[in-house]
């Protein structure tokens, strides 16, 4: 996915980052940001999740600029901004410049450090809100759960068991646990 983003270029001898400055918002309102070129010591928030596919894109604002990103990372930015504050993320789409194989290379080894900076990382799953709910669900079923035995429902005993606990299955597969890159970002955060 091409970021079509002019970026600054960074300084590598000093670590620098790019900083994504999330604008404040209503949920419906475009989604405008700006980009600070920082150090890796500032502070920030850095977001883990999977860009899914890179030809569903939406458009976003990056400084005065229509970018397009990846449905879900603009899904994520959406729900993620604050109505009344800039946000400062570190989103790999779009604080390093994906044009520049060089920078992305140095970026992609400073990954560890930057994980491990960020003042907090954001794993976003996506939306499936209804594995949310039904894992809310689980949660009351486990404090009521007992097993009673009887032999003439032993064939569905197995199922009786399981059926609670497909929505903990599902929410466990979802594509942010099944990638290298995102289980390597959430073991990196503080």
């Amino acid at each position: 996915m091409k970021s079509h983003i002019a970026h600054t270029p960074l300084d590598r001898e000093t670590g620098q980052i790019r900083i994504l400055l999330l604008q404040p918002g209503t949920f419906h309102s475009p989604i405008r940001c700006g980009l600070s070129i920082e150090s890796v010591q500032s502070r920030f928030e850095a977001l883990s999740y999977v860009w899914g596919d890179v030809n569903d894109t939406l458009p976003i604002e990056v400084l005065g600029q229509e970018v397009k990103i990846t449905k879900n990372l603009e899904s994520a930015l959406r729900h993620l901004r604050d109505s009344d504050q800039v946000r400062r993320l570190w989103v790999d789409a779009v604080c390093v410049d994906q044009d520049d194989s060089s920078e992305l290379s140095h970026q992609v080894a400073m990954m560890d450090t930057i994980y491990s900076r960020a003042e907090r990382v954001i794993a976003w799953l996506g939306m499936e809100l209804s594995g949310v709910l039904n894992l809310l669900m689980i949660r009351n079923f486990a404090s009521d759960f007992s097993l009673h035995w009887d032999p003439d429902k032993r064939a569905n005993t197995e199922t009786n068991i399981k059926a609670p606990f497909f929505p903990l299955l599902r929410w466990f597969q979802n594509t942010w646990y099944n990638r290298m890159w995102t289980l390597q970002e959430a073991l990196l955060a503080k």
